[in-house]
């Protein structure tokens, strides 16, 4: 059976997605379709690098400011509405362009995965949650349920503490449901991590603090949306036992061990073609111009 082809545009977080997806985008006259967990929310737009309308240039995006930040989103239901806006892409002729963000999400969708209907939000929470705190901070919860877990698996300390809450939950790694050309950006890693630290610098001279402020105000944020790099790391300086240079260096922080995993994540568990920073954005266009002339 031929499988209906799909592009998506990968790479760790402050790597330059944004830039070369419009580039893409208005090269093929493409939509953009976000594969970020933390973009779906309204009012979090400095913390999560969102794109600017300037910035998309015209360029159709969905998936970003659909939910407010009390609500919890799953990867489920990531699943399910993107599925309905790449159906909405084929009956349009149009070849669906994922960009992104948040690696998990995007392979449970080139995948298939089947979560189990119940507890899904429950559990999806705690993934978020738990992976925002450190190997130091997990290896003292999993001692806590009695395990003994070395403080470098990283990925099973997650799980078991997971498991603890809610018990085994099944995920199907199937094969792909889509002819999936996967475009991967990198650089060094000391340019992206200098990249990332100085894109911290840029929230905070952008109002990212006011920008927290106002939504710990205004809302009883989500454990979903709680968990967004960028957001949760002000608590403790809004309640005076922080000082603003820890919060901008813990975020920092956060954003160069996310972004490791990430370029993990990406490299254990889907087909990327990767491709690094400053190469010529042709060599880009031309592969994915022959994806799409290539038959099955």
């Amino acid at each position: 059976m031929t499988k209906p082809k799909i592009i998506c545009l990968v790479g760790p977080t402050g790597v330059g997605k944004t830039e070369l997806s419009i580039k893409i985008a208005k090269h093929f006259n493409f939509n953009v379709i976000s594969g970020d967990s933390m973009q779906v929310y309204k009012g979090m737009d400095i913390g999560t690098g969102k794109i600017t309308e300037s910035e998309m240039d015209g360029v159709r995006h969905e998936m970003i400011d659909i939910l407010s930040p009390d609500k919890n989103f799953s990867v489920k239901e990531f699943q399910e509405l993107v599925t309905k806006l790449i159906e909405k892409e084929y009956d349009n002729n149009n070849t669906p362009f994922i960009v992104g963000g948040t690696a998990f999400y995007i392979h449970a969708l080139i995948n298939d995965f089947q979560f189990n209907d119940e507890d899904e939000d429950e559990k999806l929470e705690l993934v978020n949650y738990f992976e925002q705190f450190t190997n130091e901070a997990l290896h003292e919860k999993v001692k806590e349920i009695n395990e003994d877990i070395h403080i470098n698996n990283r990925k099973r300390m997650i799980r078991v503490l997971i498991k603890n809450k809610l018990g085994q939950k099944k995920q199907h790694d199937t094969t792909s449901k889509y002819d999936a050309l996967i475009i991967g950006l990198y650089d060094d890693r000391e340019k992206l991590y200098e990249r990332i630290n100085n894109r911290v610098l840029n929230m905070i001279d952008h109002g990212l603090e006011k920008e927290v402020r106002y939504l710990f105000d205004h809302y009883k944020l989500s454990k979903t949306a709680l968990g967004a790099i960028g957001y949760h790391e002000f608590i403790d300086y809004f309640n005076g036992d922080k000082s603003l240079e820890t919060v901008i260096k813990d975020i920092q922080r956060d954003s160069r061990r996310y972004a490791k995993r990430q370029l993990t994540y990406l490299r254990n568990k889907l087909d990327v073609e990767w491709f690094k920073v400053g190469v010529d954005e042709s060599d880009i266009l031309n592969r994915i111009e022959s994806f799409l002339k290539k038959s099955h």
